[in-house]
């Protein structure tokens, strides 16, 4: 169930912030060339066993199931998804593979048009699209903490001269971590199945780096001619989780938040809220939140425990309100760590 309401839900006191008011194929010449081509021949095979091989230490990695990925390439960049595919366990990881090759394709995916279909902005927009995915494909709450949302745009070299071959990837988590690279190569070093291979493994290297709490530098066959920028976003702190959502929600960056508490009662903000099929939503103003709620909230659970699997509870407060003035971000907090 995916909700474009500005609200704020508790499941088991998760958070979920709203504004809406509650009323409301290869060839080899023979010749003297025969060399050169046998070795770019190499090359390429050396560079596609690269990308089995992030792609295998990926699946491995992932034996726990702490990941879980969408994949949405628009350009070059689809041997990544060729390679997870071919190791067995992959699908510990890898929820779904798409590669809108066609502009039309792109667009009907991201469900928007565009004027430029090669940017950082295009890797963001399929980024996002990938991770909501992702969240529709898993009705548990903890799954969906895991879920990562991957997005590569590029431009490979091809018969027109003067074209910069490029590429722009966006990884995002749910908790709203978020990793970004761009890569312009440099011409005519390398053939057009180089370097979607390149592409392909820096997707797959995206992984790694949105998921780990060491930044450190993507170690891939650049030329000293390619430039190479990378940036890393944190998720938001803990401690400031509750306020820094109720502030996007009031500011209308975000039309809803989730909030899913951790044991030390702060909580972790999910941006990107597609709620589990079969939730239950708790409406209230909660101030102050007590035990009361939690009762009717059991209740609730209760009534539905022969008919359904154990039902998540959201707990919802809207911070617009029809007759009273909107919930401030500091307001939002207090109620949320009572």
């Amino acid at each position: 169930m995916q909700l474009g309401l500005n609200r704020v839900l508790f499941y088991s006191w998760t958070l979920f912030l709203s504004s809406i008011p509650q009323q409301a194929a290869p060839f080899m010449w023979l010749g003297p060339s025969t060399s050169v081509l046998l070795s770019k021949t190499t090359t390429r095979r050396t560079m596609t066993t690269s990308v089995h091989q992030v792609a295998q230490r990926l699946v491995e990695n992932n034996n726990k199931n702490d990941s879980l990925v969408c994949i949405a390439i628009a350009g070059g960049g689809g041997s990544a998804i060729s390679a997870l595919a071919s190791i067995p366990g992959a699908s510990s990881l890898l929820l779904e593979g798409t590669v809108a090759y066609d502009r039309k394709s792109l667009e009907n995916y991201i469900q928007q048009p565009l004027e430029n279909y090669v940017s950082a902005q295009v890797a963001s927009l399929l980024s996002q699209t990938a991770l909501a995915r992702s969240l529709k494909y898993r009705n548990s709450l903890q799954d969906q903490l895991k879920c990562i949302g991957i997005g590569a745009s590029s431009a490979l070299v091809q018969s027109k001269p003067g074209r910069i071959s490029r590429a722009h990837i966006v990884a995002t988590r749910a908790d709203g971590r978020q990793y970004s690279c761009f890569l312009k190569m440099a011409p005519h070093n390398r053939t057009r199945v180089e370097e979607d291979l390149l592409i392909g493994r820096l997707v797959l290297e995206s992984i790694q780096q949105v998921t780990s709490d060491e930044h450190s530098n993507v170690n891939l066959d650049f030329e000293p001619e390619d430039e190479f920028q990378q940036e890393h976003t944190p998720s938001v702190p803990p401690q400031d989780a509750v306020r820094v959502a109720a502030e996007r929600v009031l500011l209308g960056e975000t039309s809803a938040v989730v909030l899913l508490p951790k044991p030390d009662q702060t909580f972790v903000a999910v941006p990107h809220v597609v709620l589990p099929n079969k939730s239950l939503i708790f409406p209230g103003s909660f101030n102050p939140p007590h035990v009361g709620h939690v009762q009717l909230a059991n209740a609730a659970k209760k009534a539905y425990e022969h008919q359904e699997e154990d039902l998540p509870v959201f707990f919802e407060l809207s911070l617009f309100n029809a007759d009273k003035p909107a919930l401030n971000a500091a307001a939002v907090s207090e109620r949320a760590h009572k």
